[in-house]
């Protein structure tokens, strides 16, 4: 063969079964004659126009080579070869080939480098069957053989047809499951870091040394001197050697080959010595010391660092019951020498998951996911079934994919995070196809909390927020009130923290200095959404309070509007307030007025930069604690009022911006909000 050979073959629902298709797994071919060293590929390939496309990629392969000696052919070879076409060479490919009904195919011959010594067995019309000696008076007729002398062209002869033999996958089982689980990963917050740790280095928890070794580097044998032992080691392990090379701490992580069990003459560097006590390692040592030691300690290596975040993923994590990535213990990494200590030992929360998982499902056959997850509370929560096609799905609670340490002192080594893929078929002959080389599993972490602290200012606590763009009002239209509108999905647990900026127009303060004033919610607070129905949409309503927030003081007071003393019974006002202080009046008729203090003059009795506007014999004091947020004032028509940092009072706004506070007592139910509107109003 100095050129690829393609014989077409048809599937049709004779050979199906009646199923849609078929799954090719292997094909025998009759060899005349091979190389003894050079191998050859077969492959099944698609069809174009009923001619074999030579260029496409194939849809299974299998390469052979023989096994000769002196160039003869050994028993052994999986090449075999025939003088009368009665023994054949099975290739069985390395992926079956899922064939459809009604469609042509071919298997496709190439040797290595073209090599002419390979010849095929085939039927000729007009020649004699070496085995039976009868005439061939027709073709196959199910299909024709082609070469290509340029690898790309297929080129009919018309009167040959390949000597081959197909085989059909018949399933023993129409059921079967894949499990996949995470990764044994370490997600460490780390601190007193000393340099950077290097990508793909291993980084492990220092111990306590053992043994006397004696190890060079370039070469795969640690010896043991002295006692020495290497008792509970084996093959596979990855263990610390750690040494001293003029002064300076050195340490290489090596992977155990084998552990020697008998005297055995080795060669170290330039020594010849006989030992009991050595084990050999995949590559070799860093440094060279005749005073090393052994750790076996918990390691992995580095799959991602962020020094300004402080974080430290750690993948391949060889973490035991004995051995843990431990808070507070220090950390180092072996190529680098860079040093830190565990801050925390984390989990990665989950909230939303997006599966991309590559798969074919022919017709007859399906694939169902489901996921087994674990809480942050270290609760195992019962598989769920998931739709592929969902691109992002809600959990019910609040999961973690743990660090292996995690897993093993919380999780007694279970797994935190399991995923099943199971396959199912009405038929022998079909089946889904997942591959597992191309599969993953996206997550998305809510960053959400539930605390609203100092919000007014710029430096709040809440993490998730929304900030509007400044507005500023036409000239002539300034605003005497402002009404929000903001459609949301809140379930219960969930809230929205509004807040309003507002600059008066002759106000001289930069409007980024004013403090945010929370909005009060009108609508009904027994309105929620439906936590598992991301659509499920309310009308929610905010406005500006009457009042300004403060906290009540004990006692009850007098005031008038003739005067402006304020006289207290069972009040402290030296230590409840101080002058310049603001504070609200609240009759007991409800009538609310915020004024400002010039003189504390007892416990009794203070003076107010203004007389009251109300006259009362059982009114409320009370301390402002946002004493410059705006309030609809109740003594000016319901006008926006708001007191500037140097005491100055302003009614109306011109300027104006919007914060929401997305707040949730947990990060599995969380808030969204659709749309906002704001309406600035004259009363």
């Amino acid at each position: 063969m100095t050129s690829p050979l393609a014989q077409t073959f048809a599937i049709d629902s004779n050979i199906t079964g009646g199923q849609p298709g078929l799954f090719v797994k292997a094909v025998d071919l009759y060899l005349k004659s091979c190389d003894p060293t050079l191998g050859v590929t077969v492959s099944i390939v698609p069809t174009s126009n009923g001619a074999p496309d030579f260029v496409s990629a194939p849809l299974a392969s299998k390469r052979l080579a023989p096994i000769s000696v002196g160039n003869v052919l050994q028993n052994t070879s999986p090449i075999q070869i025939s003088g009368d076409s009665s023994v054949g060479t099975t290739f069985v490919f390395d992926n079956m080939a899922y064939l459809t009904a009604g469609n042509m195919y071919a298997i496709a011959v190439q040797p290595d480098g073209f090599n002419p010594n390979y010849a095929l067995w085939s039927a000729k019309v007009g020649g004699t069957d070496v085995r039976t000696q009868q005439k061939i008076v027709n073709n196959w007729g199910s299909g024709q053989l082609f070469q290509s002398t340029n690898g790309a062209t297929p080129v009919p002869l018309p009167t040959e047809t390949l000597k081959f033999n197909l085989y059909r996958a018949d399933f023993s089982s129409q059921t079967g499951t894949i499990t996949l689980v995470n990764d044994d990963t370490e997600y460490l917050t780390v601190a007193n870091v000393t340099s950077t740790f290097v990508a793909g280095e291993y980084v492990y928890q220092p111990g306590t040394g053992n043994g006397s070794l004696y190890v060079v580097a370039g070469n795969s044998y640690v010896i043991g001197q002295g006692n020495t032992s290497f008792a509970g080691l084996s093959a596979g392990q990855k263990v610390v050697l750690t040494g001293n090379v003029a002064n300076i701490a050195v340490s290489s992580v090596v992977t155990i080959n084998h552990v020697n069990v008998g005297n055995t003459v080795v060669n170290v560097g330039s020594t010849s010595t006989t030992s009991n006590v050595f084990f050999t390692v995949f590559g070799s040592p860093s440094f060279t010391s005749n005073n090393a030691q052994i750790q076996v300690v918990p390691l992995g290596q580095v799959s991602f660092f962020s020094p300004g975040a402080g974080l430290l993923y750690l993948e391949g994590s060889t973490a035991a019951n004995s051995s843990l990535f431990l808070a507070n213990n220090n950390l180092v990494g072996a190529t680098s020498g860079c040093k830190a200590t565990i801050a925390s030992v984390d989990n990665k929360i989950i909230n939303r998951l997006q599966p991309f998982v590559s798969r074919t499902v022919v017709q007859g056959t399906g694939v169902q996911l489901s996921l087994s997850t674990t809480t942050t509370a270290n609760a195992s929560v019962a598989p769920q079934n998931y739709d592929f096609n969902s691109t992002a799905l809600i959990l019910n609670n609040e999961v973690a994919v743990f660090s292996k340490s995690n897993e093993i002192a919380r999780l007694s080594g279970a797994k935190s995070l399991q995923a099943t893929l199971t396959l199912t078929s009405n038929s022998n002959k079909v089946t889904p196809i997942v591959d597992l080389t191309s599969q993953n599993l996206v997550v998305y972490h809510n960053s959400i909390n539930n605390d609203t602290s100092s919000e007014n200012s710029k430096n709040g606590n809440a993490v998730s927020r929304y900030v509007s763009k400044t507005v500023v009002l036409a000239d002539g239209l300034d605003s005497e009130d402002l009404q929000v509108f903001i459609t949301a999905h809140k379930p219960a647990g969930t809230d929205l923290a509004v807040y309003a900026k507002l600059l008066n127009a002759s106000d001289p303060d930069p409007f980024d200095s004013k403090d945010w004033t929370r909005l009060q919610q009108t609508t009904s607070s027994n309105i929620t959404s439906n936590p598992l129905n991301a659509s499920d949409f309310y009308e929610f309503q905010y406005g500006l309070a009457s009042s300004l927030p403060g906290v009540q003081q004990p006692g009850t007071v007098v005031v008038s509007t003739t005067g402006n003393t304020v006289l207290g019974t069972n009040t402290s006002f030296t230590t409840a307030f101080a002058n310049g202080d603001l504070i609200e009046l609240t009759s007991s008729g409800g009538v609310a007025q915020v004024a400002k203090i010039t003189t504390v003059n007892s416990d009794t009795s203070i003076a107010l930069a203004t007389n009251s506007t109300f006259s009362d014999i059982a009114t409320v004091v009370s301390t402002v604690t946002t004493p410059h947020a705006a309030y609809t004032n109740p003594t000016n028509s319901g006008i926006v009022r708001y007191i500037s940092q140097s005491g100055a009072v302003y009614d109306s706004f011109k300027t104006f911006a919007l914060k929401v506070d997305l707040t949730s007592s947990s990060t599995s139910i969380v808030p969204a909000i659709k749309d906002i509107r704001a309406i600035a109003l004259s009363v």
